[in-house]
């Protein structure tokens, strides 16, 4: 496809590349973007400017299927945002303003996870995470965490990310934020090469030269707003022929100097070059005659002027009667786009040789069940994968599922066993299976915990905007967490083993009690994969697991028996579910405490909860991330 003219017109019958029609985002009594019509053709880079809290980044989270458009539509690529957000997805990709890559991962990993979650083989992915980051420069970090990247090396492998299958329309929320100069140069030529290769771009940036750069046309919105659409020339055309360019003597001259200028010109003049230079647009060259004379007369001479063609500053401050602003704080949604600092990088000249495809993922039938149902177990599994190697790096994940276990056996089974019943290898039987279901069940709020987590990061957000399986990253963690708890439930057994403790039914009912514990615990997992969608923090799920789940295991029979507690504390112990699984795992251990009931009461148990909480978490997370 070859680039487009910033003056061409769209063919007849062509699609746009985007299309916006009274396109409006309330929240609340506060209007984010307000009847935002746009037409954006193929084949260009295509500018959105506005100053703090014009809604630029709300307009981007609505055409990327994000956030859902409180009135009006757009069509990507001919297709519904909204209707069809799932053939949008897979012919887009998205940067955002800070990174949206998986930090536990390596640069390595990320590409090759996106790459199978975007349809590719396991081979292919490698290849094309090679290729990316021989593109990139980033080879040698390949096999690095990004947690240990500079800022610019994030931003590259996120682009990089979005590049992987070679989308034609790419949405770049302010790419460079935070680069230094060698390495913008770099991502503009990146950028080039994409348009060259067919690419369509939206470009939001902070960078008013970025844009004069880069975008063939450029439109600016104002409190939600459209107020001017253009090229960048036509756009400096409507604020005047020349601009002048003024430093004032003194820093403190700069506002008695702004004043006056303001008041010859009849515009307000923008700062830039970090607040040296004032800029103002000029209807007539002359102007500036009149401009110096009035400073002379308030003995404001300045250092240095200039007149030359208008700026996208004088443009920008024209227009909007604001100085170029860095962020959309101000906007509700704006926690999403928070900018990170960004440290320097080097690197060599990057170039991306790729031509834009469609995927065939857009063949697909719209709909927010029916297209999950294809990649639902490649994309579950691969998920999986994901949450099996932050369980691997996490510290916190270690400690839960290998110290813990061994600790506790060891701690406990000395500790009471001599206290208690005054021999340890007695009181074995009593504590292991108690441990067993313990540690099982302590560990299961760990599910919850990391995919609040996960929604809170922009990781979550690319999955959002690709063509997967909408459920897949809640199905993925409850997959691997069936290994988590296997081997906790196993290390408890044999530290018990090594303590001396020997199961009355062998090996086979040690396999049943192990398989009880995980079976109960991943049913309960459950509850807090629920709660990691409703709770606003991850801390928050942290604490429901100490004000409930710890009473629960702590205050039933895991430790001793029922009989030997005080009468107002043994009816409670009694009616614990808790201790009804507790005294299922006795019976398939040693099968003198407890009964066949216990067994089948926990088993029953787990898949009620089962039946409840995994469509409740299902039902819920699509709502909150469909």
């Amino acid at each position: 496809m070859a680039t487009r003219t910033a003056n061409e017109s769209l063919s007849p019958g062509e699609a746009p590349a985007i299309r916006t029609d009274g396109l409006t985002r309330t929240f609340g009594s506060f209007t984010a973007v307000d009847r935002l019509d746009l037409e954006i053709p193929t084949g260009i880079v295509y500018g959105l400017l506005g100053p703090n809290g014009a809604g630029k980044s709300t307009a981007l989270r609505m055409m990327t299927t994000l956030l859902a458009p409180t009135r009006g539509r757009a069509m990507v690529l001919g297709h519904d945002v909204v209707r069809e957000r799932h053939a949008v997805r897979g012919l887009i990709g998205v940067t955002g303003q800070y990174a949206s890559v998986d930090e536990t991962l390596t640069g390595s990993e990320n590409l090759r996870l996106f790459g199978r979650l975007l349809g590719l083989g396991r081979r292919r992915a490698r290849e094309r995470a090679d290729e990316l980051l021989a593109a990139f420069s980033l080879t040698d970090a390949g096999g690095k965490r990004v947690s240990g990247y500079s800022g610019g090396m994030r931003r590259r492998l996120d682009l990089a990310v979005s590049l992987i299958s070679r989308p034609p329309l790419i949405f770049l929320d302010e790419p460079t934020t935070g680069l230094d100069p060698r390495t913008r140069e770099q991502m503009w030529d990146v950028i080039r090469s994409l348009v060259e290769g067919g690419s369509t771009i939206l470009l939001t940036t902070q960078y008013l030269e970025e844009a004069d750069r880069l975008a063939h046309r450029v439109s600016i919105i104002d409190a939600g707003r459209l107020i001017a659409e253009g090229t960048p020339d036509e756009l400096k055309d409507r604020v005047g022929s020349s601009s002048l360019v003024l430093t004032p003597a003194t820093p403190e001259d700069q506002g008695a100097t702004a004043a006056i200028i303001e008041r010859v010109t009849g515009h307000a003049p923008a700062t830039v070059d970090q607040g040296t230079h004032l800029q103002a647009p000029l209807s007539e060259a002359s102007v500036a005659t009149e401009v110096l004379v009035a400073l002379r007369d308030a003995g404001l001479s300045p250092r240095t002027v200039s007149v030359d063609r208008p700026s996208m500053d004088s443009v920008f401050m024209a227009l909007t009667g604001q100085p170029t602003k860095h962020d959309d704080a101000a906007s509700p949604d704006a926690a999403r786009f928070l900018v990170l600092p960004s440290r320097r990088l080097s690197g060599a000249v990057m170039t991306v040789p790729t031509t834009a495809t469609a995927p065939t993922s857009t063949s697909l039938s719209p709909g927010v069940w029916r297209f999950s149902e294809a990649r639902l177990v490649p994309d579950t599994m691969t998920m999986a994968w994901r949450s099996l190697i932050t369980m691997v790096r996490n510290p916190g994940e270690f400690y839960d599922i290998l110290i813990q276990p061994v600790m506790f056996t060891v701690l406990f089974g000395e500790l009471f066993g001599g206290a208690i019943a005054g021999d340890v290898k007695a009181y074995l039987p009593t504590i292991v299976p108690g441990l067993i279901i313990m540690n099982a069940l302590t560990t299961s709020q760990s599910v919850g915990v990391d995919l609040r987590e996960d929604m809170d990061k922009g990781v979550f957000d690319r999955f959002r905007t690709m063509p997967m399986s909408r459920i897949a990253p809640v199905l993925g963690p409850m997959v691997s967490d069936v290994l988590r708890y296997l081997i906790c439930t196993s290390l408890t057994v044999l530290t018990g083993y090594i303590l001396g403790y020997r199961p009355a039914n062998g090996w086979s009912g040690t396999i049943g009690a192990i398989a009880l514990a995980a079976g109960c615990a991943w049913a309960i997992a459950w509850i807090f994969l629920f709660l990691g969608t409703v709770f606003s923090s991850a801390q928050a799920v942290t604490s429901f697991t100490v004000i409930v789940l710890f009473p629960l295991t702590f205050l039933s029979n895991a430790m001793v028996p029922t009989s030997t507690l005080p009468g107002w504390l043994k009816a409670f112990v009694h009616h614990n579910p808790v201790s009804h699984i507790v005294d299922g795992d006795r019976y398939l251990l040693d099968g003198t405490a407890g009964s066949a009931g216990d067994v089948r009461a926990a088993i029953i148990g787990s898949l009620l909860i089962l039946a409840v909480m995994a469509p409740l978490t299902v039902v819920r997370y699509q709502r909150r991330n469909a």
